[in-house]
């Protein structure tokens, strides 16, 4: 028998969706009706690194949320674009490091590993 989502998990869910629609907005207010376990919700989210997009679909839908929470949030999701800034940034030097060498790398989604063209490669 398969076990229901939990309600942390469905508002985490909905405040994924993207982009932000009225539909995200609804789903976001619909999940947040019934009783939460706010440092749960916190947690999933975590877990899940939808922590940025639980920050805008919060922001959006404006439903009401602990401000302790609020500000849990906020800071985390503060965090996260600093350290992906940062991380860009690394690419951005690695980019020019490789190309001074003349040497075609790729950087592919998430935290950046170049990936260089060899006679193995096609």
């Amino acid at each position: 028998m398969a076990r229901s989502l939990s309600p942390e998990l469905r508002l985490s869910a909905a405040c994924a969706m993207w982009p932000h629609t009225d539909r995200r907005t609804e789903a976001i207010r619909t999940a947040i009706a019934g009783p939460l376990d706010w440092p749960r919700f916190v947690r999933v989210a975590e877990r899940h690194r939808v922590i940025g997009l639980v920050h805008d679909g919060l922001t959006h839908a404006r439903p009401h949320v602990p401000p302790a929470i609020v500000r849990e949030i906020g800071v985390k999701a503060a965090t996260l674009v600093r350290n992906n800034l940062t991380m860009a940034a690394e690419a951005l030097r690695l980019q020019r490091l490789f190309d001074e060498a003349d040497l075609p790398v790729l950087f592919i989604k998430g935290t950046s590993l170049p990936c260089w063209r060899s006679a193995i490669l096609p």
